[in-house]
């Protein structure tokens, strides 16, 4: 499966689960995200948007927000998901996507395969549980938990790529939880 793909799965999945049974988050996600048209509200670099007004399918339906197509100009570059691959709109209104929504499913290529390979690190480290992961660069920052408590414990950061591997995540959690209990 594609990221593209995955992404717009989990968007349908989570918005049709809100919308059946939890009224209350919708209204909430309703008056957060009443339209985004150019100069009415601000977007910020980066985040997940679907446009609204057109209603010829294109790769660029939803998509990351760039910023404008010239600096100052008006309108929107897109950027599709999954890709490089840009797209300049105008005279198009946007909602904005709340990423909590979809959670970390929103990371894209190496981010996501080293956010799938932190989770199965800490499958073999009992009671230590995930808490979150942010990418800064070519940062990984990966948060951890005691089990059955939400409140963050430590963190380990370290430079990531496509070669940083299952047991390297694991060896550095481990060597954090050695530093804490000396």
């Amino acid at each position: 499966m594609t990221d593209k793909e995955r992404i717009l799965i989990m968007l349908v999945q989570t918005i049709y689960h809100k919308s059946m049974y939890n009224v209350a988050a919708v209204q909430s996600w309703r008056d957060m995200n009443q339209g985004f048209l150019f100069g009415e509200r601000e977007l910020n670099v980066g985040d997940l948007v679907v446009a609204v007004t057109s209603f010829t399918p294109n790769d660029f339906l939803v998509g990351f927000y760039m910023g404008p197509p010239v600096e100052g100009a008006v309108g929107a570059t897109i950027r599709e998901i999954g890709t490089d691959r840009l797209c300049n709109y105008t005279n198009e209104t946007f909602l904005k996507i709340d990423k909590d929504l979809i959670g970390y499913e929103i990371l894209e290529g190496t981010q996501y395969e080293v956010y799938q390979k932190a989770l199965k690190a800490f499958k073999n480290l009992r009671p230590i549980r995930f808490h979150s992961i942010d990418f800064d660069g070519k940062i990984c920052h990966v948060k951890f938990r005691k089990m059955f408590s939400n409140k963050e414990i430590r963190g380990i950061s370290f430079k990531y790529s496509k070669k940083t591997t299952i047991k390297s995540i694991e060896n550095e959690i481990k060597k954090a939880l050695s530093e804490v209990t000396q």
